[in-house]
């Protein structure tokens, strides 16, 4: 599987396209860039020989921007990206769907805080299937679980990667998000393949169910990404 893994010559694929474009027209999202000039605009990292400065991200800018507002920061490089939210709605599947889209038209899916699909990373996650993590998540509950991502690789050949997980709950942890505290529960999910690992963290507000922040596995290009919920 690794090996497989490495080979992949990872595109986002026509369904996948469909998917995340059908949530959210594509007008509305290119003229609404006006949210990233008015306050993240302020907000982007400035990169210079010493790689990537951190996003200063204040509540005040915060408190007056109008939309929801997600920071997503891949590992490989650390340069945080600030992402709104261009759709939301509730299907035939578990969790409700939210499509959250950065400056450079990459978009993210998740259901209930959980990813499910990529679109412009480069290396995009199709589809998954997570309803087990959503179970046990919603409930608080640890135990056994699986799910299954659907990647196209560059010969449009679909690569189904299937994991046997376990859900932990690691107890009540303080987490400070733009100078706010939250005392929130963390569960790890982790994973295994073929003999390759992967480990799932989501912090859980479970006053109201957000995951508030999370780490989690993009692919075998993109690596972990956290997402951290600055502004629901």
């Amino acid at each position: 599987m690794l090996a497989r893994l490495k080979k992949l010559g990872l595109v986002a694929s026509t369904a996948a396209v469909a998917l995340l474009s059908a949530c959210g027209s594509g007008s509305e999202q290119l003229s609404n860039y006006d949210f990233l000039k008015e306050t993240a605009g302020q907000l982007v990292q400035q990169q210079g020989n010493k790689g990537p400065k951190p996003l200063k991200i204040n509540r005040k800018l915060l408190d007056n921007t109008r939309e929801a507002v997600l920071m997503g920061t891949p590992e490989i490089s650390g340069q945080s990206a600030l992402l709104r939210r261009v759709a939301r709605r509730n299907d035939q599947y578990a969790g409700t769907l939210e499509v959250w889209l950065a400056s450079n038209a990459a978009q993210v899916a998740f259901r209930n805080g959980v990813a499910t699909g990529s679109k412009g990373l480069g290396a995009d996650i199709q589809s998954s299937d997570v309803s087990q993590t959503l179970s046990r998540l919603a409930a608080r509950q640890t135990g056994p679980t699986q799910r299954r991502l659907y990647f196209i690789r560059g010969d449009n050949a679909q690569v189904v990667v299937e994991m046997n997980c376990n859900m932990a709950d690691l107890g009540t942890e303080s987490v400070t998000i733009v100078d706010q505290s939250f005392a929130l529960r963390h569960f790890r999910e982790s994973c295994q393949t073929e003999g390759a690992t992967y480990t799932y963290d989501y912090w859980l507000d479970t006053s109201n169910s957000l995951i508030r922040k999370s780490r989690q596995w993009m692919g075998p290009t993109n690596g972990y990404f956290e997402y951290v919920l600055l502004k629901t």
